[in-house]
């Protein structure tokens, strides 16, 4: 039967919990050293890159932050003394290190005098709490408490080793998860239209903050309980088209064509075009999830397309570019000749280069190659406007 210390199940609780809830690292050392019957310790990250290794301390216990970050970063120390005392590293292995005891005499190493000597930090042990191709992580735990038992000791990190390995490999899948879901938003706000993508219950996974501005009321309305039309008819088949597109991608069938939709809006103004997208389902088929991509049109609203990106894109000159915009916008040739100051003929003359330059024929084929081209992507600017956390959209209630 394992060996169990009626000190260790509440720590492992605890363990458990600063991954969950975010607790800062250091509080968690601390308990885990005094809990052991240590006085001190150290968390450190060392990734091995092209140029050699580089370490970085993630939390410290009874010694001064900056100087252990100073040492790790000059010597690696905690990858050089474990490679010091000759035992090959492994995930999940704990190791005792005392400065005299091993194969290469820890009193020449540089970092002895610099910060192992003053911390007297002689004795202790190292846990591996990663040790992959790219990275490894350690818990080093020194200055043994006075009367510390060391059998108990290593009977309770013997416990205690498996589960700050999980723990560490969760947390770090979760931080993974986190990275990626801010990239997700951060890629959606690139998009030029409004998008919401909708989860497998219809709720609002993620929405671009094209969205979240435009979607208040004028015939659609964005909540976290998913995409609403004001009238009753069109939410009917808003929803209708919504379950079917989930039902596709819930089956795999991903490849499914998308279904349109008109949304009428009590302003008056042009109606919404809804393009309704089924998503991959991945290999976690049946979890919450997004399912369904909607991209929102809307007609009346003006596209910001720069006069530099068009003569970059398309090799429009300055007048060219103007002319392509305005038809984009949906002006006519005597809007965009009275708007430039141009007489129409001009107008007609500099419109016919632009379809020889884009390779079109008609101005609808031009408009729609212009808003599919990076023309009408936002600026840096224009991203970073009103930018917020992505957390603060994705938890709404």
């Amino acid at each position: 039967m394992p060996y169990m210390d009626p000190t260790l199940g509440a720590l492992i609780d605890r363990i458990y919990e600063s991954v969950l809830d975010d607790l800062p690292p250091d509080k968690l050392l601390g308990e885990t050293a005094y809990t052991v019957g240590f006085d001190a310790g150290a968390v450190i990250s060392t990734t091995r890159r092209a140029d050699g290794l580089r370490s970085a301390c993630i939390a410290v216990t009874g010694l001064d932050f900056d100087t252990c970050q100073q040492a790790e970063t000059r010597h690696q120390m905690s990858v050089t003394s474990t490679l010091a005392n000759g035992t090959p590293m492994a995930t999940g292995r704990f190791l005792p290190f005392t400065a005299l005891d091993v194969g290469i005499a820890m009193t020449e190493q540089p970092y002895f005098e610099e910060f192992l000597a003053p911390n007297n930090l002689l004795e202790g042990t190292k846990i591996i709490l990663e040790d992959s191709p790219t990275r490894s992580i350690f818990m080093n735990l020194a200055r043994p408490i006075p009367g510390s038992d060391r059998e108990r000791q290593a009977r309770m990190l013997d416990v205690l080793a498996p589960h700050l390995v999980r723990s560490t490999q969760i947390g770090v899948r979760l931080g993974k998860t986190d990275a990626l879901r801010q990239l997700s938003w951060e890629s959606a706000n690139l998009c030029p239209y409004p998008m919401v993508v909708i989860d497998n219950t219809r709720g609002v996974f993620l929405a671009n903050r094209l969205a979240e501005n435009m979607l208040l009321g004028d015939g659609l309305t964005l909540t976290s309980q998913g995409l609403r039309a004001s009238v009753r008819s069109q939410d009917h088949q808003l929803q209708k088209i919504l379950l079917e597109a989930i039902a596709a991608s819930n089956s795999g069938n991903a490849s499914a064509h998308g279904q349109e939709l008109t949304i009428t809006r009590p302003s008056g103004k042009r109606p919404y075009q809804l393009m309704m997208i089924p998503l991959r389902p991945g290999p976690q088929r049946q979890g919450y999830r997004p399912a369904v991509m909607v991209l929102i049109v809307d007609p009346d609203a003006g596209h910001t397309a720069s006069i530099e990106r068009c003569r970059t894109v398309f090799g429009f000159t300055r007048a060219e570019a103007q002319v392509a915009i305005g038809i984009m916008e949906g002006l006519s040739l005597e809007q965009i000749s009275e708007q430039r100051h141009r007489t129409l003929s001009t107008t007609r003359n500099l419109l016919k280069r632009v379809f020889q330059k884009a390779n079109v024929s008609r101005q609808n084929e031009l408009t729609q190659l212009m808003l599919y081209s990076a023309i009408v992507m936002p600026t840096f600017a224009e991203h970073t406007k009103g930018q917020w956390n992505a957390d603060d959209k994705l938890n709404r209630d």
